[in-house]
Order: C-alpha cells, then structure tokens, then sequence
C-alpha cells in the first residue's frame, strides 16, 4: 500500500478510518517513505471491504495518522479544518477497535426487528397512547429484548474509542459508521434505533439505569446524528471525553456542530471558546446565550457562557429557530429578536448550588411556607401536573417538612419527588414573569452579583419540548438600564429561566390549567451584552 495526495475537491471513492493512536492499529512507524506496511487496523478494514459488496471496489483510504505530516506542526494546522469534509466526503467511517465484541450485526438486527411494536409506540406522542406504551414496554418478553439491547449499547459507549473528543466528530459527520473489533465481526448500529431503546429504557424508572449508567454521552451523540437538536450541541459532546490538547475539546467537534473556527495559535482555550461562541451566536445559534452567566476571573461578555458552564446547556434548550435576523457587532453588542414575555419580579432566592436542589431543600429554603413552595412546584412542574395536583404536591412536601421539624429523631415515611424539568448551577431565584394576560411563576439562574434595578423576560423561541398541545420554552431574564429602554444602553442578560410551556394557539384557559405562560404582543428588536452593555460594557 502507498500514499497517493488529492486535492480535496478532487478525490476518489475512499473509507475514512475511525481509531484511537493508543491501541496503535494504524502505527506512524508502520509508514516509511510513501510505504505503508500491513497492520492490525489495515486488516480490518480488508475485512469491512469483504463483507459489505457495495464497498469491494473502494480502492482508497484515509487515516489521519499516515495522511498527515505528524511532524510537520503547519500540516496539522491546516488539516484541523478540513476535517469535516474528510469525514463528510467519505462514503464510510470505518471505526476500527481492540475489542473482542459479544455480539454481530445479526444479533442486534433481531432485537431491534422484534422491538419494532414498542417503537412505534414511543414515535407516537399522543398523551392517550403513553398508558399502552408503559403497559407493552413491562411484557416479559420486551423487558429481556430491552436488557439484551441496553447491553449492546452498554458495551459500545465503554469502548476506549467512545472516550475520545475526535472519534464523535467522526461519527457524525459521515454518512454510514462501520464498527469492527478484533472478532473481525462488522457491524452498523443505526442511530435511530440505538436512540429509540434508550428512551424506552427510560422511561422505566431506573430498572435499566445499572446497564445503562454513564451512557448519557452516547444517547446525546445518536440525537445529534439524527438531527434532532441544533447541531452546535455537538460541543458538548466533550464533557465526557478525552483530548491530548485542550483545544481540542473544540476543535475536534467544530465540524460537526457546523460553525467552523480558523485555528488560534498559543491560544488559551478561554480564548478560542470565546470565538467560537460568537461565531455561533453570530450564526444564529442562540441557545448559547441561554446559558447562565458566570463571569471567569477576567471579565467577560454577558452573552457569552463560560466555558465551565458549555455541558450544562443539554440539560435544558434543544434548538433556537430565530424570530428574526442576528447581529454581532465589533465590539460584541449582540442584537436579536424576541417576543416580551413580561416583567419579572423576584420573590425568593436560593443560595449558590452544584446543581438544582432536591425538594427537601427547597423546603428548607422557604422555610416550608406553603405558598412559596406552591410557586415552586408550579415552576418546576409546568406542563407536567395540573394545578390540583401541583397545590396536593406542594402541601406534602411541606407536611413533610414540618413533620421532621417536629420530630428530628425521625424520618418521614415518605418525601415526595418528582423529576425536576430543568438543571443548572448557580444562585437560583424564585419569581413571577406578568404580562397583561397571565402571571407565572418561573426559576431562573443568575451570576453572584445580580444586577439592582427593573428586570425582564423575553422568549426567543429557546425550544425544550413539546408535549401535547403544550410547547417548552426558556426565556431569557434581561436587566433594564437604570434610564430605561429609550437611555442607549443595551441590556445586561442575567439567565434563563426554567422550562415555561406556551399554548401554541395562547389558550388562556389551558395554560391556567396547566401553569402555562400567555402573552401577546409583536416580535420586538433587542441590544443586549458587549461594549454597549449598561452593566458589562467595557469589560470585554
């Protein structure tokens, strides 16, 4: 085998192989002046070629180990953003590992034929299929396809493959992923259906969570491929992954989250992050202004999330279809549009936390005054329980709370729980959003320093979920400079909110029914963060 070079416009049919340097299947020693000598990766892929007919006449392939110069600093350079076209461009990903794997493609092809009734099941989301679904989901005979499944899945995401920032890049962007191991067995895992069995599994309180434990990379990299969140949330694919250079915790994935970056040299990663935000803000993905704002040791752009806070954003905005054009201005002023959704006025505040307080704490912050907690429970469980039911869950909890008070010796029976729609970390702030036609209350997150004077809420159309006739949004909690709208300033973002379900026919009487939030009113042209900022202006 040779090293042959092509333009990049200009390539034949290829495979782009998939592999970590650590379980050296395609050695730099093995290349030597232009020559490639066999290897254990190579011999893989001779298989893949052998098994797959369509695949037999593919006479190149490209592997980032032989196809770039490793001692060459310039030729890395500018390979990094070429990356995505590699992977793009291919007709394979070949991802080859050291692993012996229990299973083949026929195995995986039989659980997920005879799972297809319970898919169907969880692809329809009417509420009045949700009892029939739980019902299939319990028969003994899904249950033991579901576990054989989860393993499959289980053993996959623990590959060391699995815990590299590059290989998910990879995985994304080309058009068919190929696995094969040591076992010499190829295989292909469709990401809708890898997708599919972890919803599935659940949605069955825990009962596969032993099997399933750590996999939240896994299922987050199948949404992305299937394109069922903004393709930027490939960033935060990082979280859980590893990278020989920090940078490239954001190189790595840039390609995949479609906002390309030219490569920063003796960059700190602060920095690179940093442009690489606003590139995207500036192309119009804003849910990365949805993230609460933490200011580093050295000032920064309100509008702009720490790198710290990059893996909290899943846990919340799926995608931002803009309202109407964005722009970033030189001196980082970011200019939106929004609807106002109302004034928002601060009840109660909750100290600092790793992440959202479990109930007992937020009892214990109000001191378990009912009504507080009421408007607790209704902003955490919007669109999830009715009003009775959330009154009926508030006063337990508090019942609860009062009971150990009384009785510190013991503990309650039982604490109410349920699964809270939102997660950050941060101080955190019970308040009221008001519009003409509805008050809601709302949890948002803020910096240490929140900002004294009139506060707001906007919605930007920051999507969550949908559920029934009910869409999840998070609105955006702005600061009002103290001479108002009209005094030049642009506004200073503070954080977003929890998760708010909007009628999308402005129901009143459903979102009553539900804790929903209505308003009315045009889309509206918003300043806010950067140099003109009231608050942040000057600190960039």
């Amino acid at each position: 085998m040779t090293l042959e070079s092509f333009d990049i416009d200009n390539m034949p049919p290829y495979l782009a192989m998939s592999h970590v340097w650590s379980e050296s299947l395609f050695p730099v020693s093995h290349l030597a002046n232009s020559e490639v000598d066999i290897s254990d990766g190579l011999i893989m892929l001779e298989t893949v070629l052998e098994t797959y007919k369509e695949l037999s006449q593919i006479e190149y392939c490209w592997t980032d180990t032989w196809c770039i110069d490793q001692n060459d600093p310039e030729d890395k350079y500018q390979q990094i953003p070429q990356m995505g076209r590699i992977y793009q461009n291919a007709v394979a990903a070949v991802v080859t590992v050291r692993h012996q794997f229990s299973f083949d493609q026929a195995y995986w092809d039989e659980i997920v034929g005879e799972l297809e009734a319970a898919f169907d099941f969880m692809n329809d989301i009417d509420i009045e299929f949700l009892p029939k679904a739980a019902a299939l989901y319990k028969l003994p005979r899904i249950s033991k396809l579901l576990e054989k499944a989860a393993l499959v899945l289980s053993e996959f995401n623990n590959l060391t493959w699995m815990k590299r920032v590059w290989t998910a890049q990879e995985y994304l962007l080309a058009a068919r992923v190929i696995c094969i191991g040591e076992d010499l067995r190829p295989f292909y895992l469709k990401p809708e259906h890898a997708r599919m069995v972890m919803l599935i599994c659940a949605s069955d309180s825990g009962k596969y969570d032993h099997i399933l434990q750590g996999c939240g990379n896994l299922d987050m990299l199948n949404r992305t491929a299937k394109g069922q969140c903004d393709s930027t949330l490939a960033m935060i694919l990082a979280e859980d992954r590893e990278s020989t250079v920090p940078e490239d915790g954001i190189y790595g994935l840039m390609a995949a989250s479609g906002v390309v970056i030219t490569p920063m040299r003796n960059a700190s990663i602060e920095d690179i992050w940093l442009s690489w935000c606003e590139a995207s803000v500036k192309a119009g993905h804003l849910l990365w202004i949805m993230l609460p704002f933490s200011p580093p040791s050295h000032p920064q752009n309100c509008i702009i999330p720490s790198l710290t806070h990059r893996n909290t954003i899943h846990q919340g905005v799926q995608a931002t279809p803009l309202l109407g054009p964005v722009s970033l201005s030189p001196i980082g002023t970011l200019t939106f549009s929004a609807y106002l959704a109302g004034t928002c006025t601060i009840l109660h505040s909750f100290p600092f936390v790793a992440d959202f307080p479990q109930p007992a704490d937020l009892v214990a912050s109000v001191n378990g005054d009912l009504h507080l907690m009421t408007l607790v429970c209704e902003a955490l469980t919007i669109g999830i329980q009715t009003a009775a039911e959330t009154r009926k869950y508030a006063k337990d909890l508090c019942a609860a709370y009062h009971h150990a008070r009384r009785h510190p010796s013991r503990r309650p029976k039982h604490v109410p729980h349920v699964q809270f729609n939102n997660s950050h970390a941060g101080p955190a702030h019970l308040a009221l959003i008001k519009s003409p036609l509805k008050t809601t209350p709302v949890i948002f997150w803020s910096a240490a320093d929140l900002p004294e004077g009139r506060l707001i809420a906007v919605d930007l159309n920051a999507q969550v979920v949908a559920r029934d006739e009910l869409e999840g949004r998070t609105f955006l909690i702005l600061s009002v400079p103290p001479g108002g709208e009209r005094s030049g300033r642009a506004l200073h973002k503070v954080g977003p909110t929890s998760h708010v379900f909007v009628p999308g026919d402005g129901d009143l009487v459903r979102a009553r029914v539900y804790g929903g939030h209505v308003f009315r009113g045009p889309v509206e042209r918003w300043r806010v963060g950067g140099g003109e900022c009231w608050r942040c202006g000057g600190r960039r």
